[in-house]
This record gives structure tokens, C-alpha cells and sequence, in this order.
């Protein structure tokens, strides 16, 4: 019977990076008589706490106190109730929004809460030796408890992606990752994008997902719609650094425990990608946009019959760097169309003629009313020059990179006649022999 039966328990079972929370110490004397005990508190580095009232301390941020118990029958619980906050270190400032994903997320230093309880005590069954003059001393114990706060922020941005549904309408998609090991509780979100896109008021897609619970291991998908402004140029990333901060897509997040304590959590998201495209769409919608008309030398004729075609290309609008193109690079296909093409598919086009025709052959492979036409794309010298060396060399991807992707691209609007009417042979005479002959 003189083995102590107290016991102390820290709420919560974890710390969020960054955040204030209340941390309370249940001492629990089970089936023994508390006399005297206190119950001191330690922080490791990053962590404050402000004292339990019982401490009878000055209301201050503070790494250590001692918070005096109270005496205590068997089954008498004590709860204190500290306030504790989490601050980062420099070498993890600015690390802590959530913005990497579970696999880059940098590990933080753990912060720990430390309590410790001493106390003096006698067992329940020692009672009625209290009365007696020889009783022995009360004996004394501690015990520890502790609570740190998680390695990593309680959401990691998993993914971001942002794309087209019409030329006006972009679906920005986030994927969360949940590193808590006990359920949290979806309250709010909003997401804040810089121009030129900006969030529809349309209803919520997400709406489902309030209140939901998630824990360790769990991933949240979050879409949003918006709309894509026009102007002349998008201001993100324009200014001093701070202002480039605060024009940085985030995603704000607010978790609650089971506690009822609330969690607000800043995810940066990274569209950088998608607005560099943005940009570069805004740029070359000033530049090249050349126009190309198909015509074709008759508008009917059979499967297999040859047709010649020719693209008149009026090249005069074309400008590399505000100057004259010179020569450009054209490319006819037949992807996606009902004809076979041979001829000069591939070329150069001499931008000092004005206009030019491109000739070519065309052979229909199906009957019927045929509605696609070979196209023609065109490109600057330079970039035909920049992917040819990219390729010999086996390194595409890098060359094109470097030179030649930084060219503009033309545009090309393409005028094709409405269809072409095919027929198939109605008979075909042919001549068979065997291959050889026995004798």
C-alpha cells in the first residue's frame, strides 16, 4: 500500500508550430492523501507559457514556474491551466506556412513542455493511524509528464495546379496534407490570388468539407473557381520585395481541435508557373498573329486522287524584337485530319516577299464529306535553329529552355475551305497474274 497511485496528465497530447494553445495538468491522487506537492513547469527553447493563476506570478511570457498544489483526498483531481506559445527559430523562419510538401517540408527543432510534480503523501489506509501521536512521516514522490509540439506544420501543401475551363475561367486545385495525429476539424477557408485572377462568387465547391474531421496521413482536395481579369499587364511581382509577399497567392486555412481551440494556418501556393504563362499570353497577344488561307484546287474528286492545295501566308505582320523576322520556319501537318500530304511540307518563308504561296499535294483517305484540312504552323528562325542543335546535341529539354523558348510565337489563324466532298471508286478494273509460272 505505500507504493504511490497518483498520476499526471498533459491535454493537449501535442503543440502546433507558431500557435498559442492552453495546456492543461490534470494531477489525478488516485487512492492516496495529498499533504503538500507543487508542480513545476519548464520550456525548452522556442516555448513560453504564461502561469497558471495558482502561481500567483505576474502575468508575463515566462520559460519556468512553480505552481504550489493544493491538499487532496483520494479521488480529489487538480487541474491547472497554463498558456503556452510556440515562436519559430531563425533557422526555420518563414519555413512554417505549410507551403512545402510532407517530403521537402524542413523538420523542425521539437519543443517540449516539461512538468514535473513533487509531492507528499499517505495512503488512504494509513488514515487511522493519523490520530496517533507516533505516526510516521509522510512519504514523498514525482512524477513527469510532457507534451511537445509536432516537426512539421499541421497542413503541407501536397500540390497546387491551376487551369483553363473557358479563355475567361481558371479552376486553381490545392491538395493538403494532415500531419496531426489526432482529428482536427475543418472551420474555414479562402484562398487570395493576386491579379489577374480573382475568386467567382459562385458557390463554394468545398462546402463539404466543413466540419469535417481530418487526421494524420489524410489529404483535403480543395478547388476553386475564378475568373481571369483583363488588363494590360499583371502587377504580381512588381514592386519591393514586401509588396512582391503580399501579392503571393495564399490559401488560409482555420482548424479547430477537440478542445475547441482554433488554428489559423497561412499555405503559400505555388502558381508561379501558371502566372508566367499568364504573363507570357498577355505579352505575345501583342505581338505576332499572322493569317494563312487555304485554297484547293477543286472541291470534290475520289479516295486516292491527288489534290493540290495552296496556303497563301501573308507574312508582313511578323517581328522578332520589334524588327523585321527575315526568314520564318513553316511545318504543314495532317495530325487530327482525312489526308495523306507529300510535297514541300517543310520550308522557309522569305518574310521580304510579303505574301507567299505554299504548295502541296493532299490525298483524301476516306469517302464522304471531309471537314479538316492539313495545317501549317510557323516559327522564327532562331527557335528552328535553337531545336535543331537541342536535338542533335540530346539535350532538348535544357536548349530549349535556355534560347529558344524565350522566342515569341506566332499565331497563326487559319482560314480552310467549309469541306470537301469525296467519293469512293464506283468500279476499278485491275489486272491479276500469279506471281510465277509453272512449266
Amino acid at each position: 500500500p505505500s507504493e504511490p497511485t497518483q498520476t499526471v496528465e498533459l491535454n493537449p497530447l501535442f503543440l502546433i508550430p507558431g500557435h498559442e494553445q492552453q495546456v492543461r495538468i490534470t494531477f489525478n491522487p488516485g487512492s492516496d492523501v495529498i499533504t503538500e506537492g507543487s508542480v513545476e513547469l519548464h520550456c525548452s527553447e522556442g516555448l513560453q507559457l504564461r502561469p497558471p493563476t495558482e502561481a500567483g506570478m505576474p502575468d508575463d511570457w515566462i520559460t519556468s514556474c512553480t505552481v504550489p498544489l493544493q491538499p487532496s483526498t483520494t479521488g480529489e483531481k487538480q487541474v491547472l491551466t497554463a498558456l503556452v506559445k510556440s515562436t519559430i527559430g531563425s533557422e526555420t523562419e518563414g519555413k512554417l506556412d505549410g507551403s512545402e510538401s510532407r517530403s521537402t517540408a524542413p523538420h523542425m527543432r521539437t519543443q517540449i513542455l516539461e512538468a514535473r510534480v513533487a509531492t507528499s503523501y499517505r495512503h488512504a489506509l494509513y488514515r487511522d493511524m493519523l490520530e496517533r501521536s507516533d505516526a510516521a512521516s509522510p512519504m514523498t514522490t514525482s512524477l513527469e509528464a510532457m507534451v511537445s509540439t509536432l516537426d512539421r506544420p499541421a497542413l503541407t501543401v501536397e500540390g497546387t495546379d491551376a487551369f483553363h475551363v473557358t479563355p475567361d475561367l481558371v479552376m486553381v486545385c490545392v491538395t493538403l496534407y494532415c500531419n496531426t495525429p489526432l482529428p482536427f476539424y475543418l472551420k474555414e477557408w479562402d484562398v487570395e490570388l493576386p491579379p489577374p485572377l480573382e475568386r467567382t462568387d459562385d458557390d463554394d465547391t468545398n462546402k463539404g468539407l466543413f466540419g469535417h474531421p481530418v487526421s494524420e496521413g489524410e489529404q483535403l482536395f480543395f478547388a476553386f473557381h475564378c475568373k481571369r481579369q483583363q488588363q494590360q499587364q499583371s502587377s504580381r511581382g512588381g514592386g519591393t520585395s514586401n509588396d512582391k509577399e503580399e501579392m503571393d497567392p495564399i490559401l488560409n486555412v482555420v482548424l479547430n481541435d477537440e478542445m475547441g481551440k482554433t488554428f489559423r494556418q497561412v499555405l503559400q501556393l505555388d502558381l508561379d508557373d501558371f502566372y508566367r504563362t499568364l504573363e507570357m499570353e498577355e505579352e505575345y497577344a501583342k505581338m505576332n498573329t499572322i493569317t494563312a488561307k487555304l485554297k484547293c484546287s477543286t472541291e470534290e474528286g475520289l479516295v486516292g486522287d491527288p489534290v493540290s492545295f495552296v496556303y497563301s501566308v501573308d507574312v508582313k505582320p511578323a517581328l522578332l524584337d520589334g524588327k523585321p523576322a527575315g526568314e520564318i520556319f513553316y511545318t504543314i501537318t495532317s495530325i487530327d485530319s482525312d489526308w495523306i500530304i507529300g510535297g514541300q511540307v517543310h520550308g522557309s518563308l522569305d518574310q521580304s516577299l510579303g505574301q507567299v504561296d505554299v504548295t502541296f499535294v493532299g490525298i483524301p483517305t476516306r469517302s464522304g464529306l471531309i471537314t479538316t484540312f492539313p495545317l501549317v504552323s510557323l516559327e522564327f528562325q532562331a527557335f528552328q535553329q535553337e531545336h535543331s542543335e537541342s536535338y542533335n546535341n540530346n539535350n532538348n529539354n535544357e536548349t530549349r529552355g535556355g534560347g529558344g523558348s524565350s522566342l515569341p510565337p506566332i499565331k497563326v489563324n487559319v482560314m480552310t475551305p467549309e469541306a470537301f466532298g469525296c467519293s469512293s471508286y464506283a468500279n476499278h478494273m485491275a489486272l491479276a497474274c500469279p506471281a510465277h509460272v509453272e512449266i
